[in-house]
């Protein structure tokens, strides 16, 4: 038998062994761009920054209560779709160079001994707090690529009305509505499909053309671009031009097709019941 094939006691294959065979299987990251960003794996990417703060242990109490409500400010700006983690390094402080980081040069003024004393209190001060440690902190965040194009296009998908008074959302339909919509689209295509077949597959072609004109005005863009698409993906009916007023104009085939297109409860009004508005609709005639 086949060494690799080879199943366990119970009948089943051994799980498939995810120790890595190569340098690059071993490195946790996919690829690191020059700006710093780091994609971990497909769709999802972090990046690491270096902070500075304060020393907390050696605040005032009024500034403790500012520093700790400012730092639940910092931690609940990441919501659920931003992971975020802190690191801290802790190293041992070099006693040469700390002293020579806080020692206040003498300027041979006569106040020398004040900057002495200054600086005494600082060493007393920042050891103190540190412990002796140079502490050096990181924040790494990650973020799905999905959320960010979320965040990027969503201005796109808001769609002003005519008198650019409000904003929709393109995709704000109830979902509920637009099945039953769907639905019934589908049975208006059977139906001019028949009304088609009636019209072409006899001895003698019982098709009238003409330009069927009429305006439909509702708030919301979307309900006229809509109608605009639901009367193309009829049979037998074209929409050649909508206005920037509402106003269609449609190729009907028939006169079936023509009537239907000039009935104002018809598909008009199957449209503003999906979307939840109010319409008007004028029929302008017919152009043969």
């Amino acid at each position: 038998m086949i060494p690799f094939l080879k199943k366990n006691k119970d009948g089943k294959k051994p799980p498939k062994s995810t120790v890595p065979r190569t340098a690059q299987e071993s490195i946790p990251f996919q690829r690191m761009f020059e700006d710093g960003t780091c994609r971990v794996r497909p769709g999802y990417y972090t990046r690491t920054i270096q902070y500075q703060d304060i020393n907390y242990q050696l605040a005032q109490q009024e500034d403790k209560t500012a520093i700790f409500e400012e730092w639940c400010s910092f931690l609940n700006f990441f919501d659920s779709s931003i992971h975020f983690e802190l690191s801290f390094v802790n190293t041992a402080t070099d006693s040469a160079d700390f002293e020579k980081s806080i020692r206040i040069p003498y300027q041979q003024d006569g106040f020398d001994d004040v900057r002495a004393e200054y600086s005494q209190m600082l060493r007393q001060q920042l050891s103190k707090g540190n412990n002796g440690l140079t502490k050096t902190k990181f924040l790494t965040y990650g973020i799905l690529t999905a959320v960010i194009v979320a965040w990027v296009s969503y201005p796109v998908l808001l769609l002003p009305n005519r008198e650019q008074t409000r904003k929709y959302f393109v995709l704000g339909i109830n979902p509920g509505k637009l099945i039953a919509y769907f639905f019934w689209l589908m049975w208006q295509l059977v139906l001019a499909n028949v009304d088609v077949i009636k019209a072409t597959v006899g001895p003698e072609l019982v098709i009238n053309p003409c330009v069927v004109k009429f305006r439909y005005t509702i708030d919301n863009p979307m309900g006229t671009m809509i109608l605009a698409n639901s009367i193309t993906l009829t049979p037998g009916t074209v929409t050649m031009n909508v206005t920037e007023d509402g106003l269609f104009e449609v190729h009907a085939l028939t006169d079936g097709a023509a009537e239907g297109l000039e009935d104002p409860m018809g598909m008009p009004a199957k449209v503003a019941w999906l979307l939840g508005q109010d319409f008007q609709f004028e029929k302008l005639g017919r152009d043969y």
